[in-house]
């Protein structure tokens, strides 16, 4: 039997509740007042448990999850909102988007003294405290990017990179495979896929040694398909951190499609590839380097008009990329 002071308590987390319940369950109130103490109990529990069902997270809006499980009295009642938000979660896909198209939840479970998070939206050069939610082993962060945005992510765990566990969907990078999230609008480019109408240019691998520098490097040179380069003099573009664009974003296909397409004339593509020692790398050659820009332009690029049949002309030289 319970004690008097044990059923009041009862008593009052029910009067929370009644004030947020509908006529219905004011009637079942003032029914239960007659009922003995071990009956109020039973019917209390029996009331409280559908407050928690899977029927009010349906939009699965994170901020009212976390609204109703900071609330939540009892611990079973944060218990089924977790595991009924969990599954929800785990049907709709992690990361989580809203359905504004704009807020992102981002969520990790595991035991992890820190856990953290990184991205294209960080510039990999500082990582984001994710928050837990208390009595359990789920981290998250809420972030907010563009619609059609597509971003590269990793958790840090106890000081360590990890994928998302959750996310199949992958990218690779010249450190290795990341996460990707996708935001709603994102569309992929035509370019990207392979097609069967896009006759495939030639790539050739070409060592080239530099007397300013002192030191040789690697470079890949595209050439479209289908032209005669005795005759048809072609513009020239020059890929910084070549061996990214030629390995992970597919630039030679993309020249193939666009050229087959006539979205570009015909260009020769000259891939540039940086050193990967210690003392000479991209950062030294791209970091301000007063003799990396003087190779470039006195021996790199007569290098390559006396090699292929160029056009010479300023205006029809291009140079892509994010260093430089």
């Amino acid at each position: 039997m319970f004690t008097q002071s044990r059923k009041q308590e009862f008593e009052f987390i029910l009067s929370l509740r009644i004030l947020t319940c509908n006529k219905d369950a004011a009637q079942n109130y003032i029914t239960m007042q007659r009922l003995t103490t071990e009956r109020v109990v039973t019917t209390l529990l029996l009331i409280l448990t559908p407050l928690s069902a899977a029927g009010q997270l349906q939009q699965l809006n994170f901020d009212d999850f976390l609204a109703q499980h900071t609330t939540a009295i009892l611990s079973h009642e944060q218990e089924s909102l977790f595991n009924s938000f969990w599954q929800q979660a785990l049907k709709n896909g992690i990361p989580l988007i809203d359905t504004n198209k704009t807020n992102v939840t981002f969520l990790y479970r595991g035991r992890a003294d820190s856990m953290k998070l990184s991205g294209d939206f960080t510039s990999w050069a500082f990582k984001l405290k994710m928050k837990k939610l208390p009595d359990t082993d789920l981290f998250y962060l809420r972030l907010s990017f563009e619609s059609d945005a597509r971003l590269d992510y990793k958790f840090i765990a106890n000081n360590k990179e990890v994928l998302d566990p959750l996310n199949k969907a992958t990218a690779p990078s010249s450190y290795g495979e990341r996460s990707e999230l996708a935001m709603p609008d994102f569309t992929r480019a035509e370019e990207l896929h392979a097609t069967y109408v896009a006759p495939k240019g030639k790539l050739a691998t070409l060592t080239h040694s530099s007397g300013i520098l002192g030191y040789e490097r690697t470079l890949y040179v595209y050439v479209p398909a289908g032209i005669d380069t005795n005759r048809l003099r072609l513009p020239v573009v020059f890929f910084q951190d070549g061996a990214d664009y030629v390995n992970f974003t597919k630039a030679p296909q993309i020249l193939d499609n666009m050229i087959a397409s006539k979205a570009i004339p015909p260009v020769l593509a000259v891939f540039v590839v940086p050193p990967v020692e210690k003392t000479r790398n991209r950062i030294t050659e791209y970091g301000m380097n007063d003799d990396y820009a003087r190779y470039f332009v006195t021996e790199l690029i007569p290098f390559i008009d006396k090699k292929y049949n160029t056009t010479r002309k300023p205006a029809d030289r291009h140079v892509i990329g994010p260093s430089f």
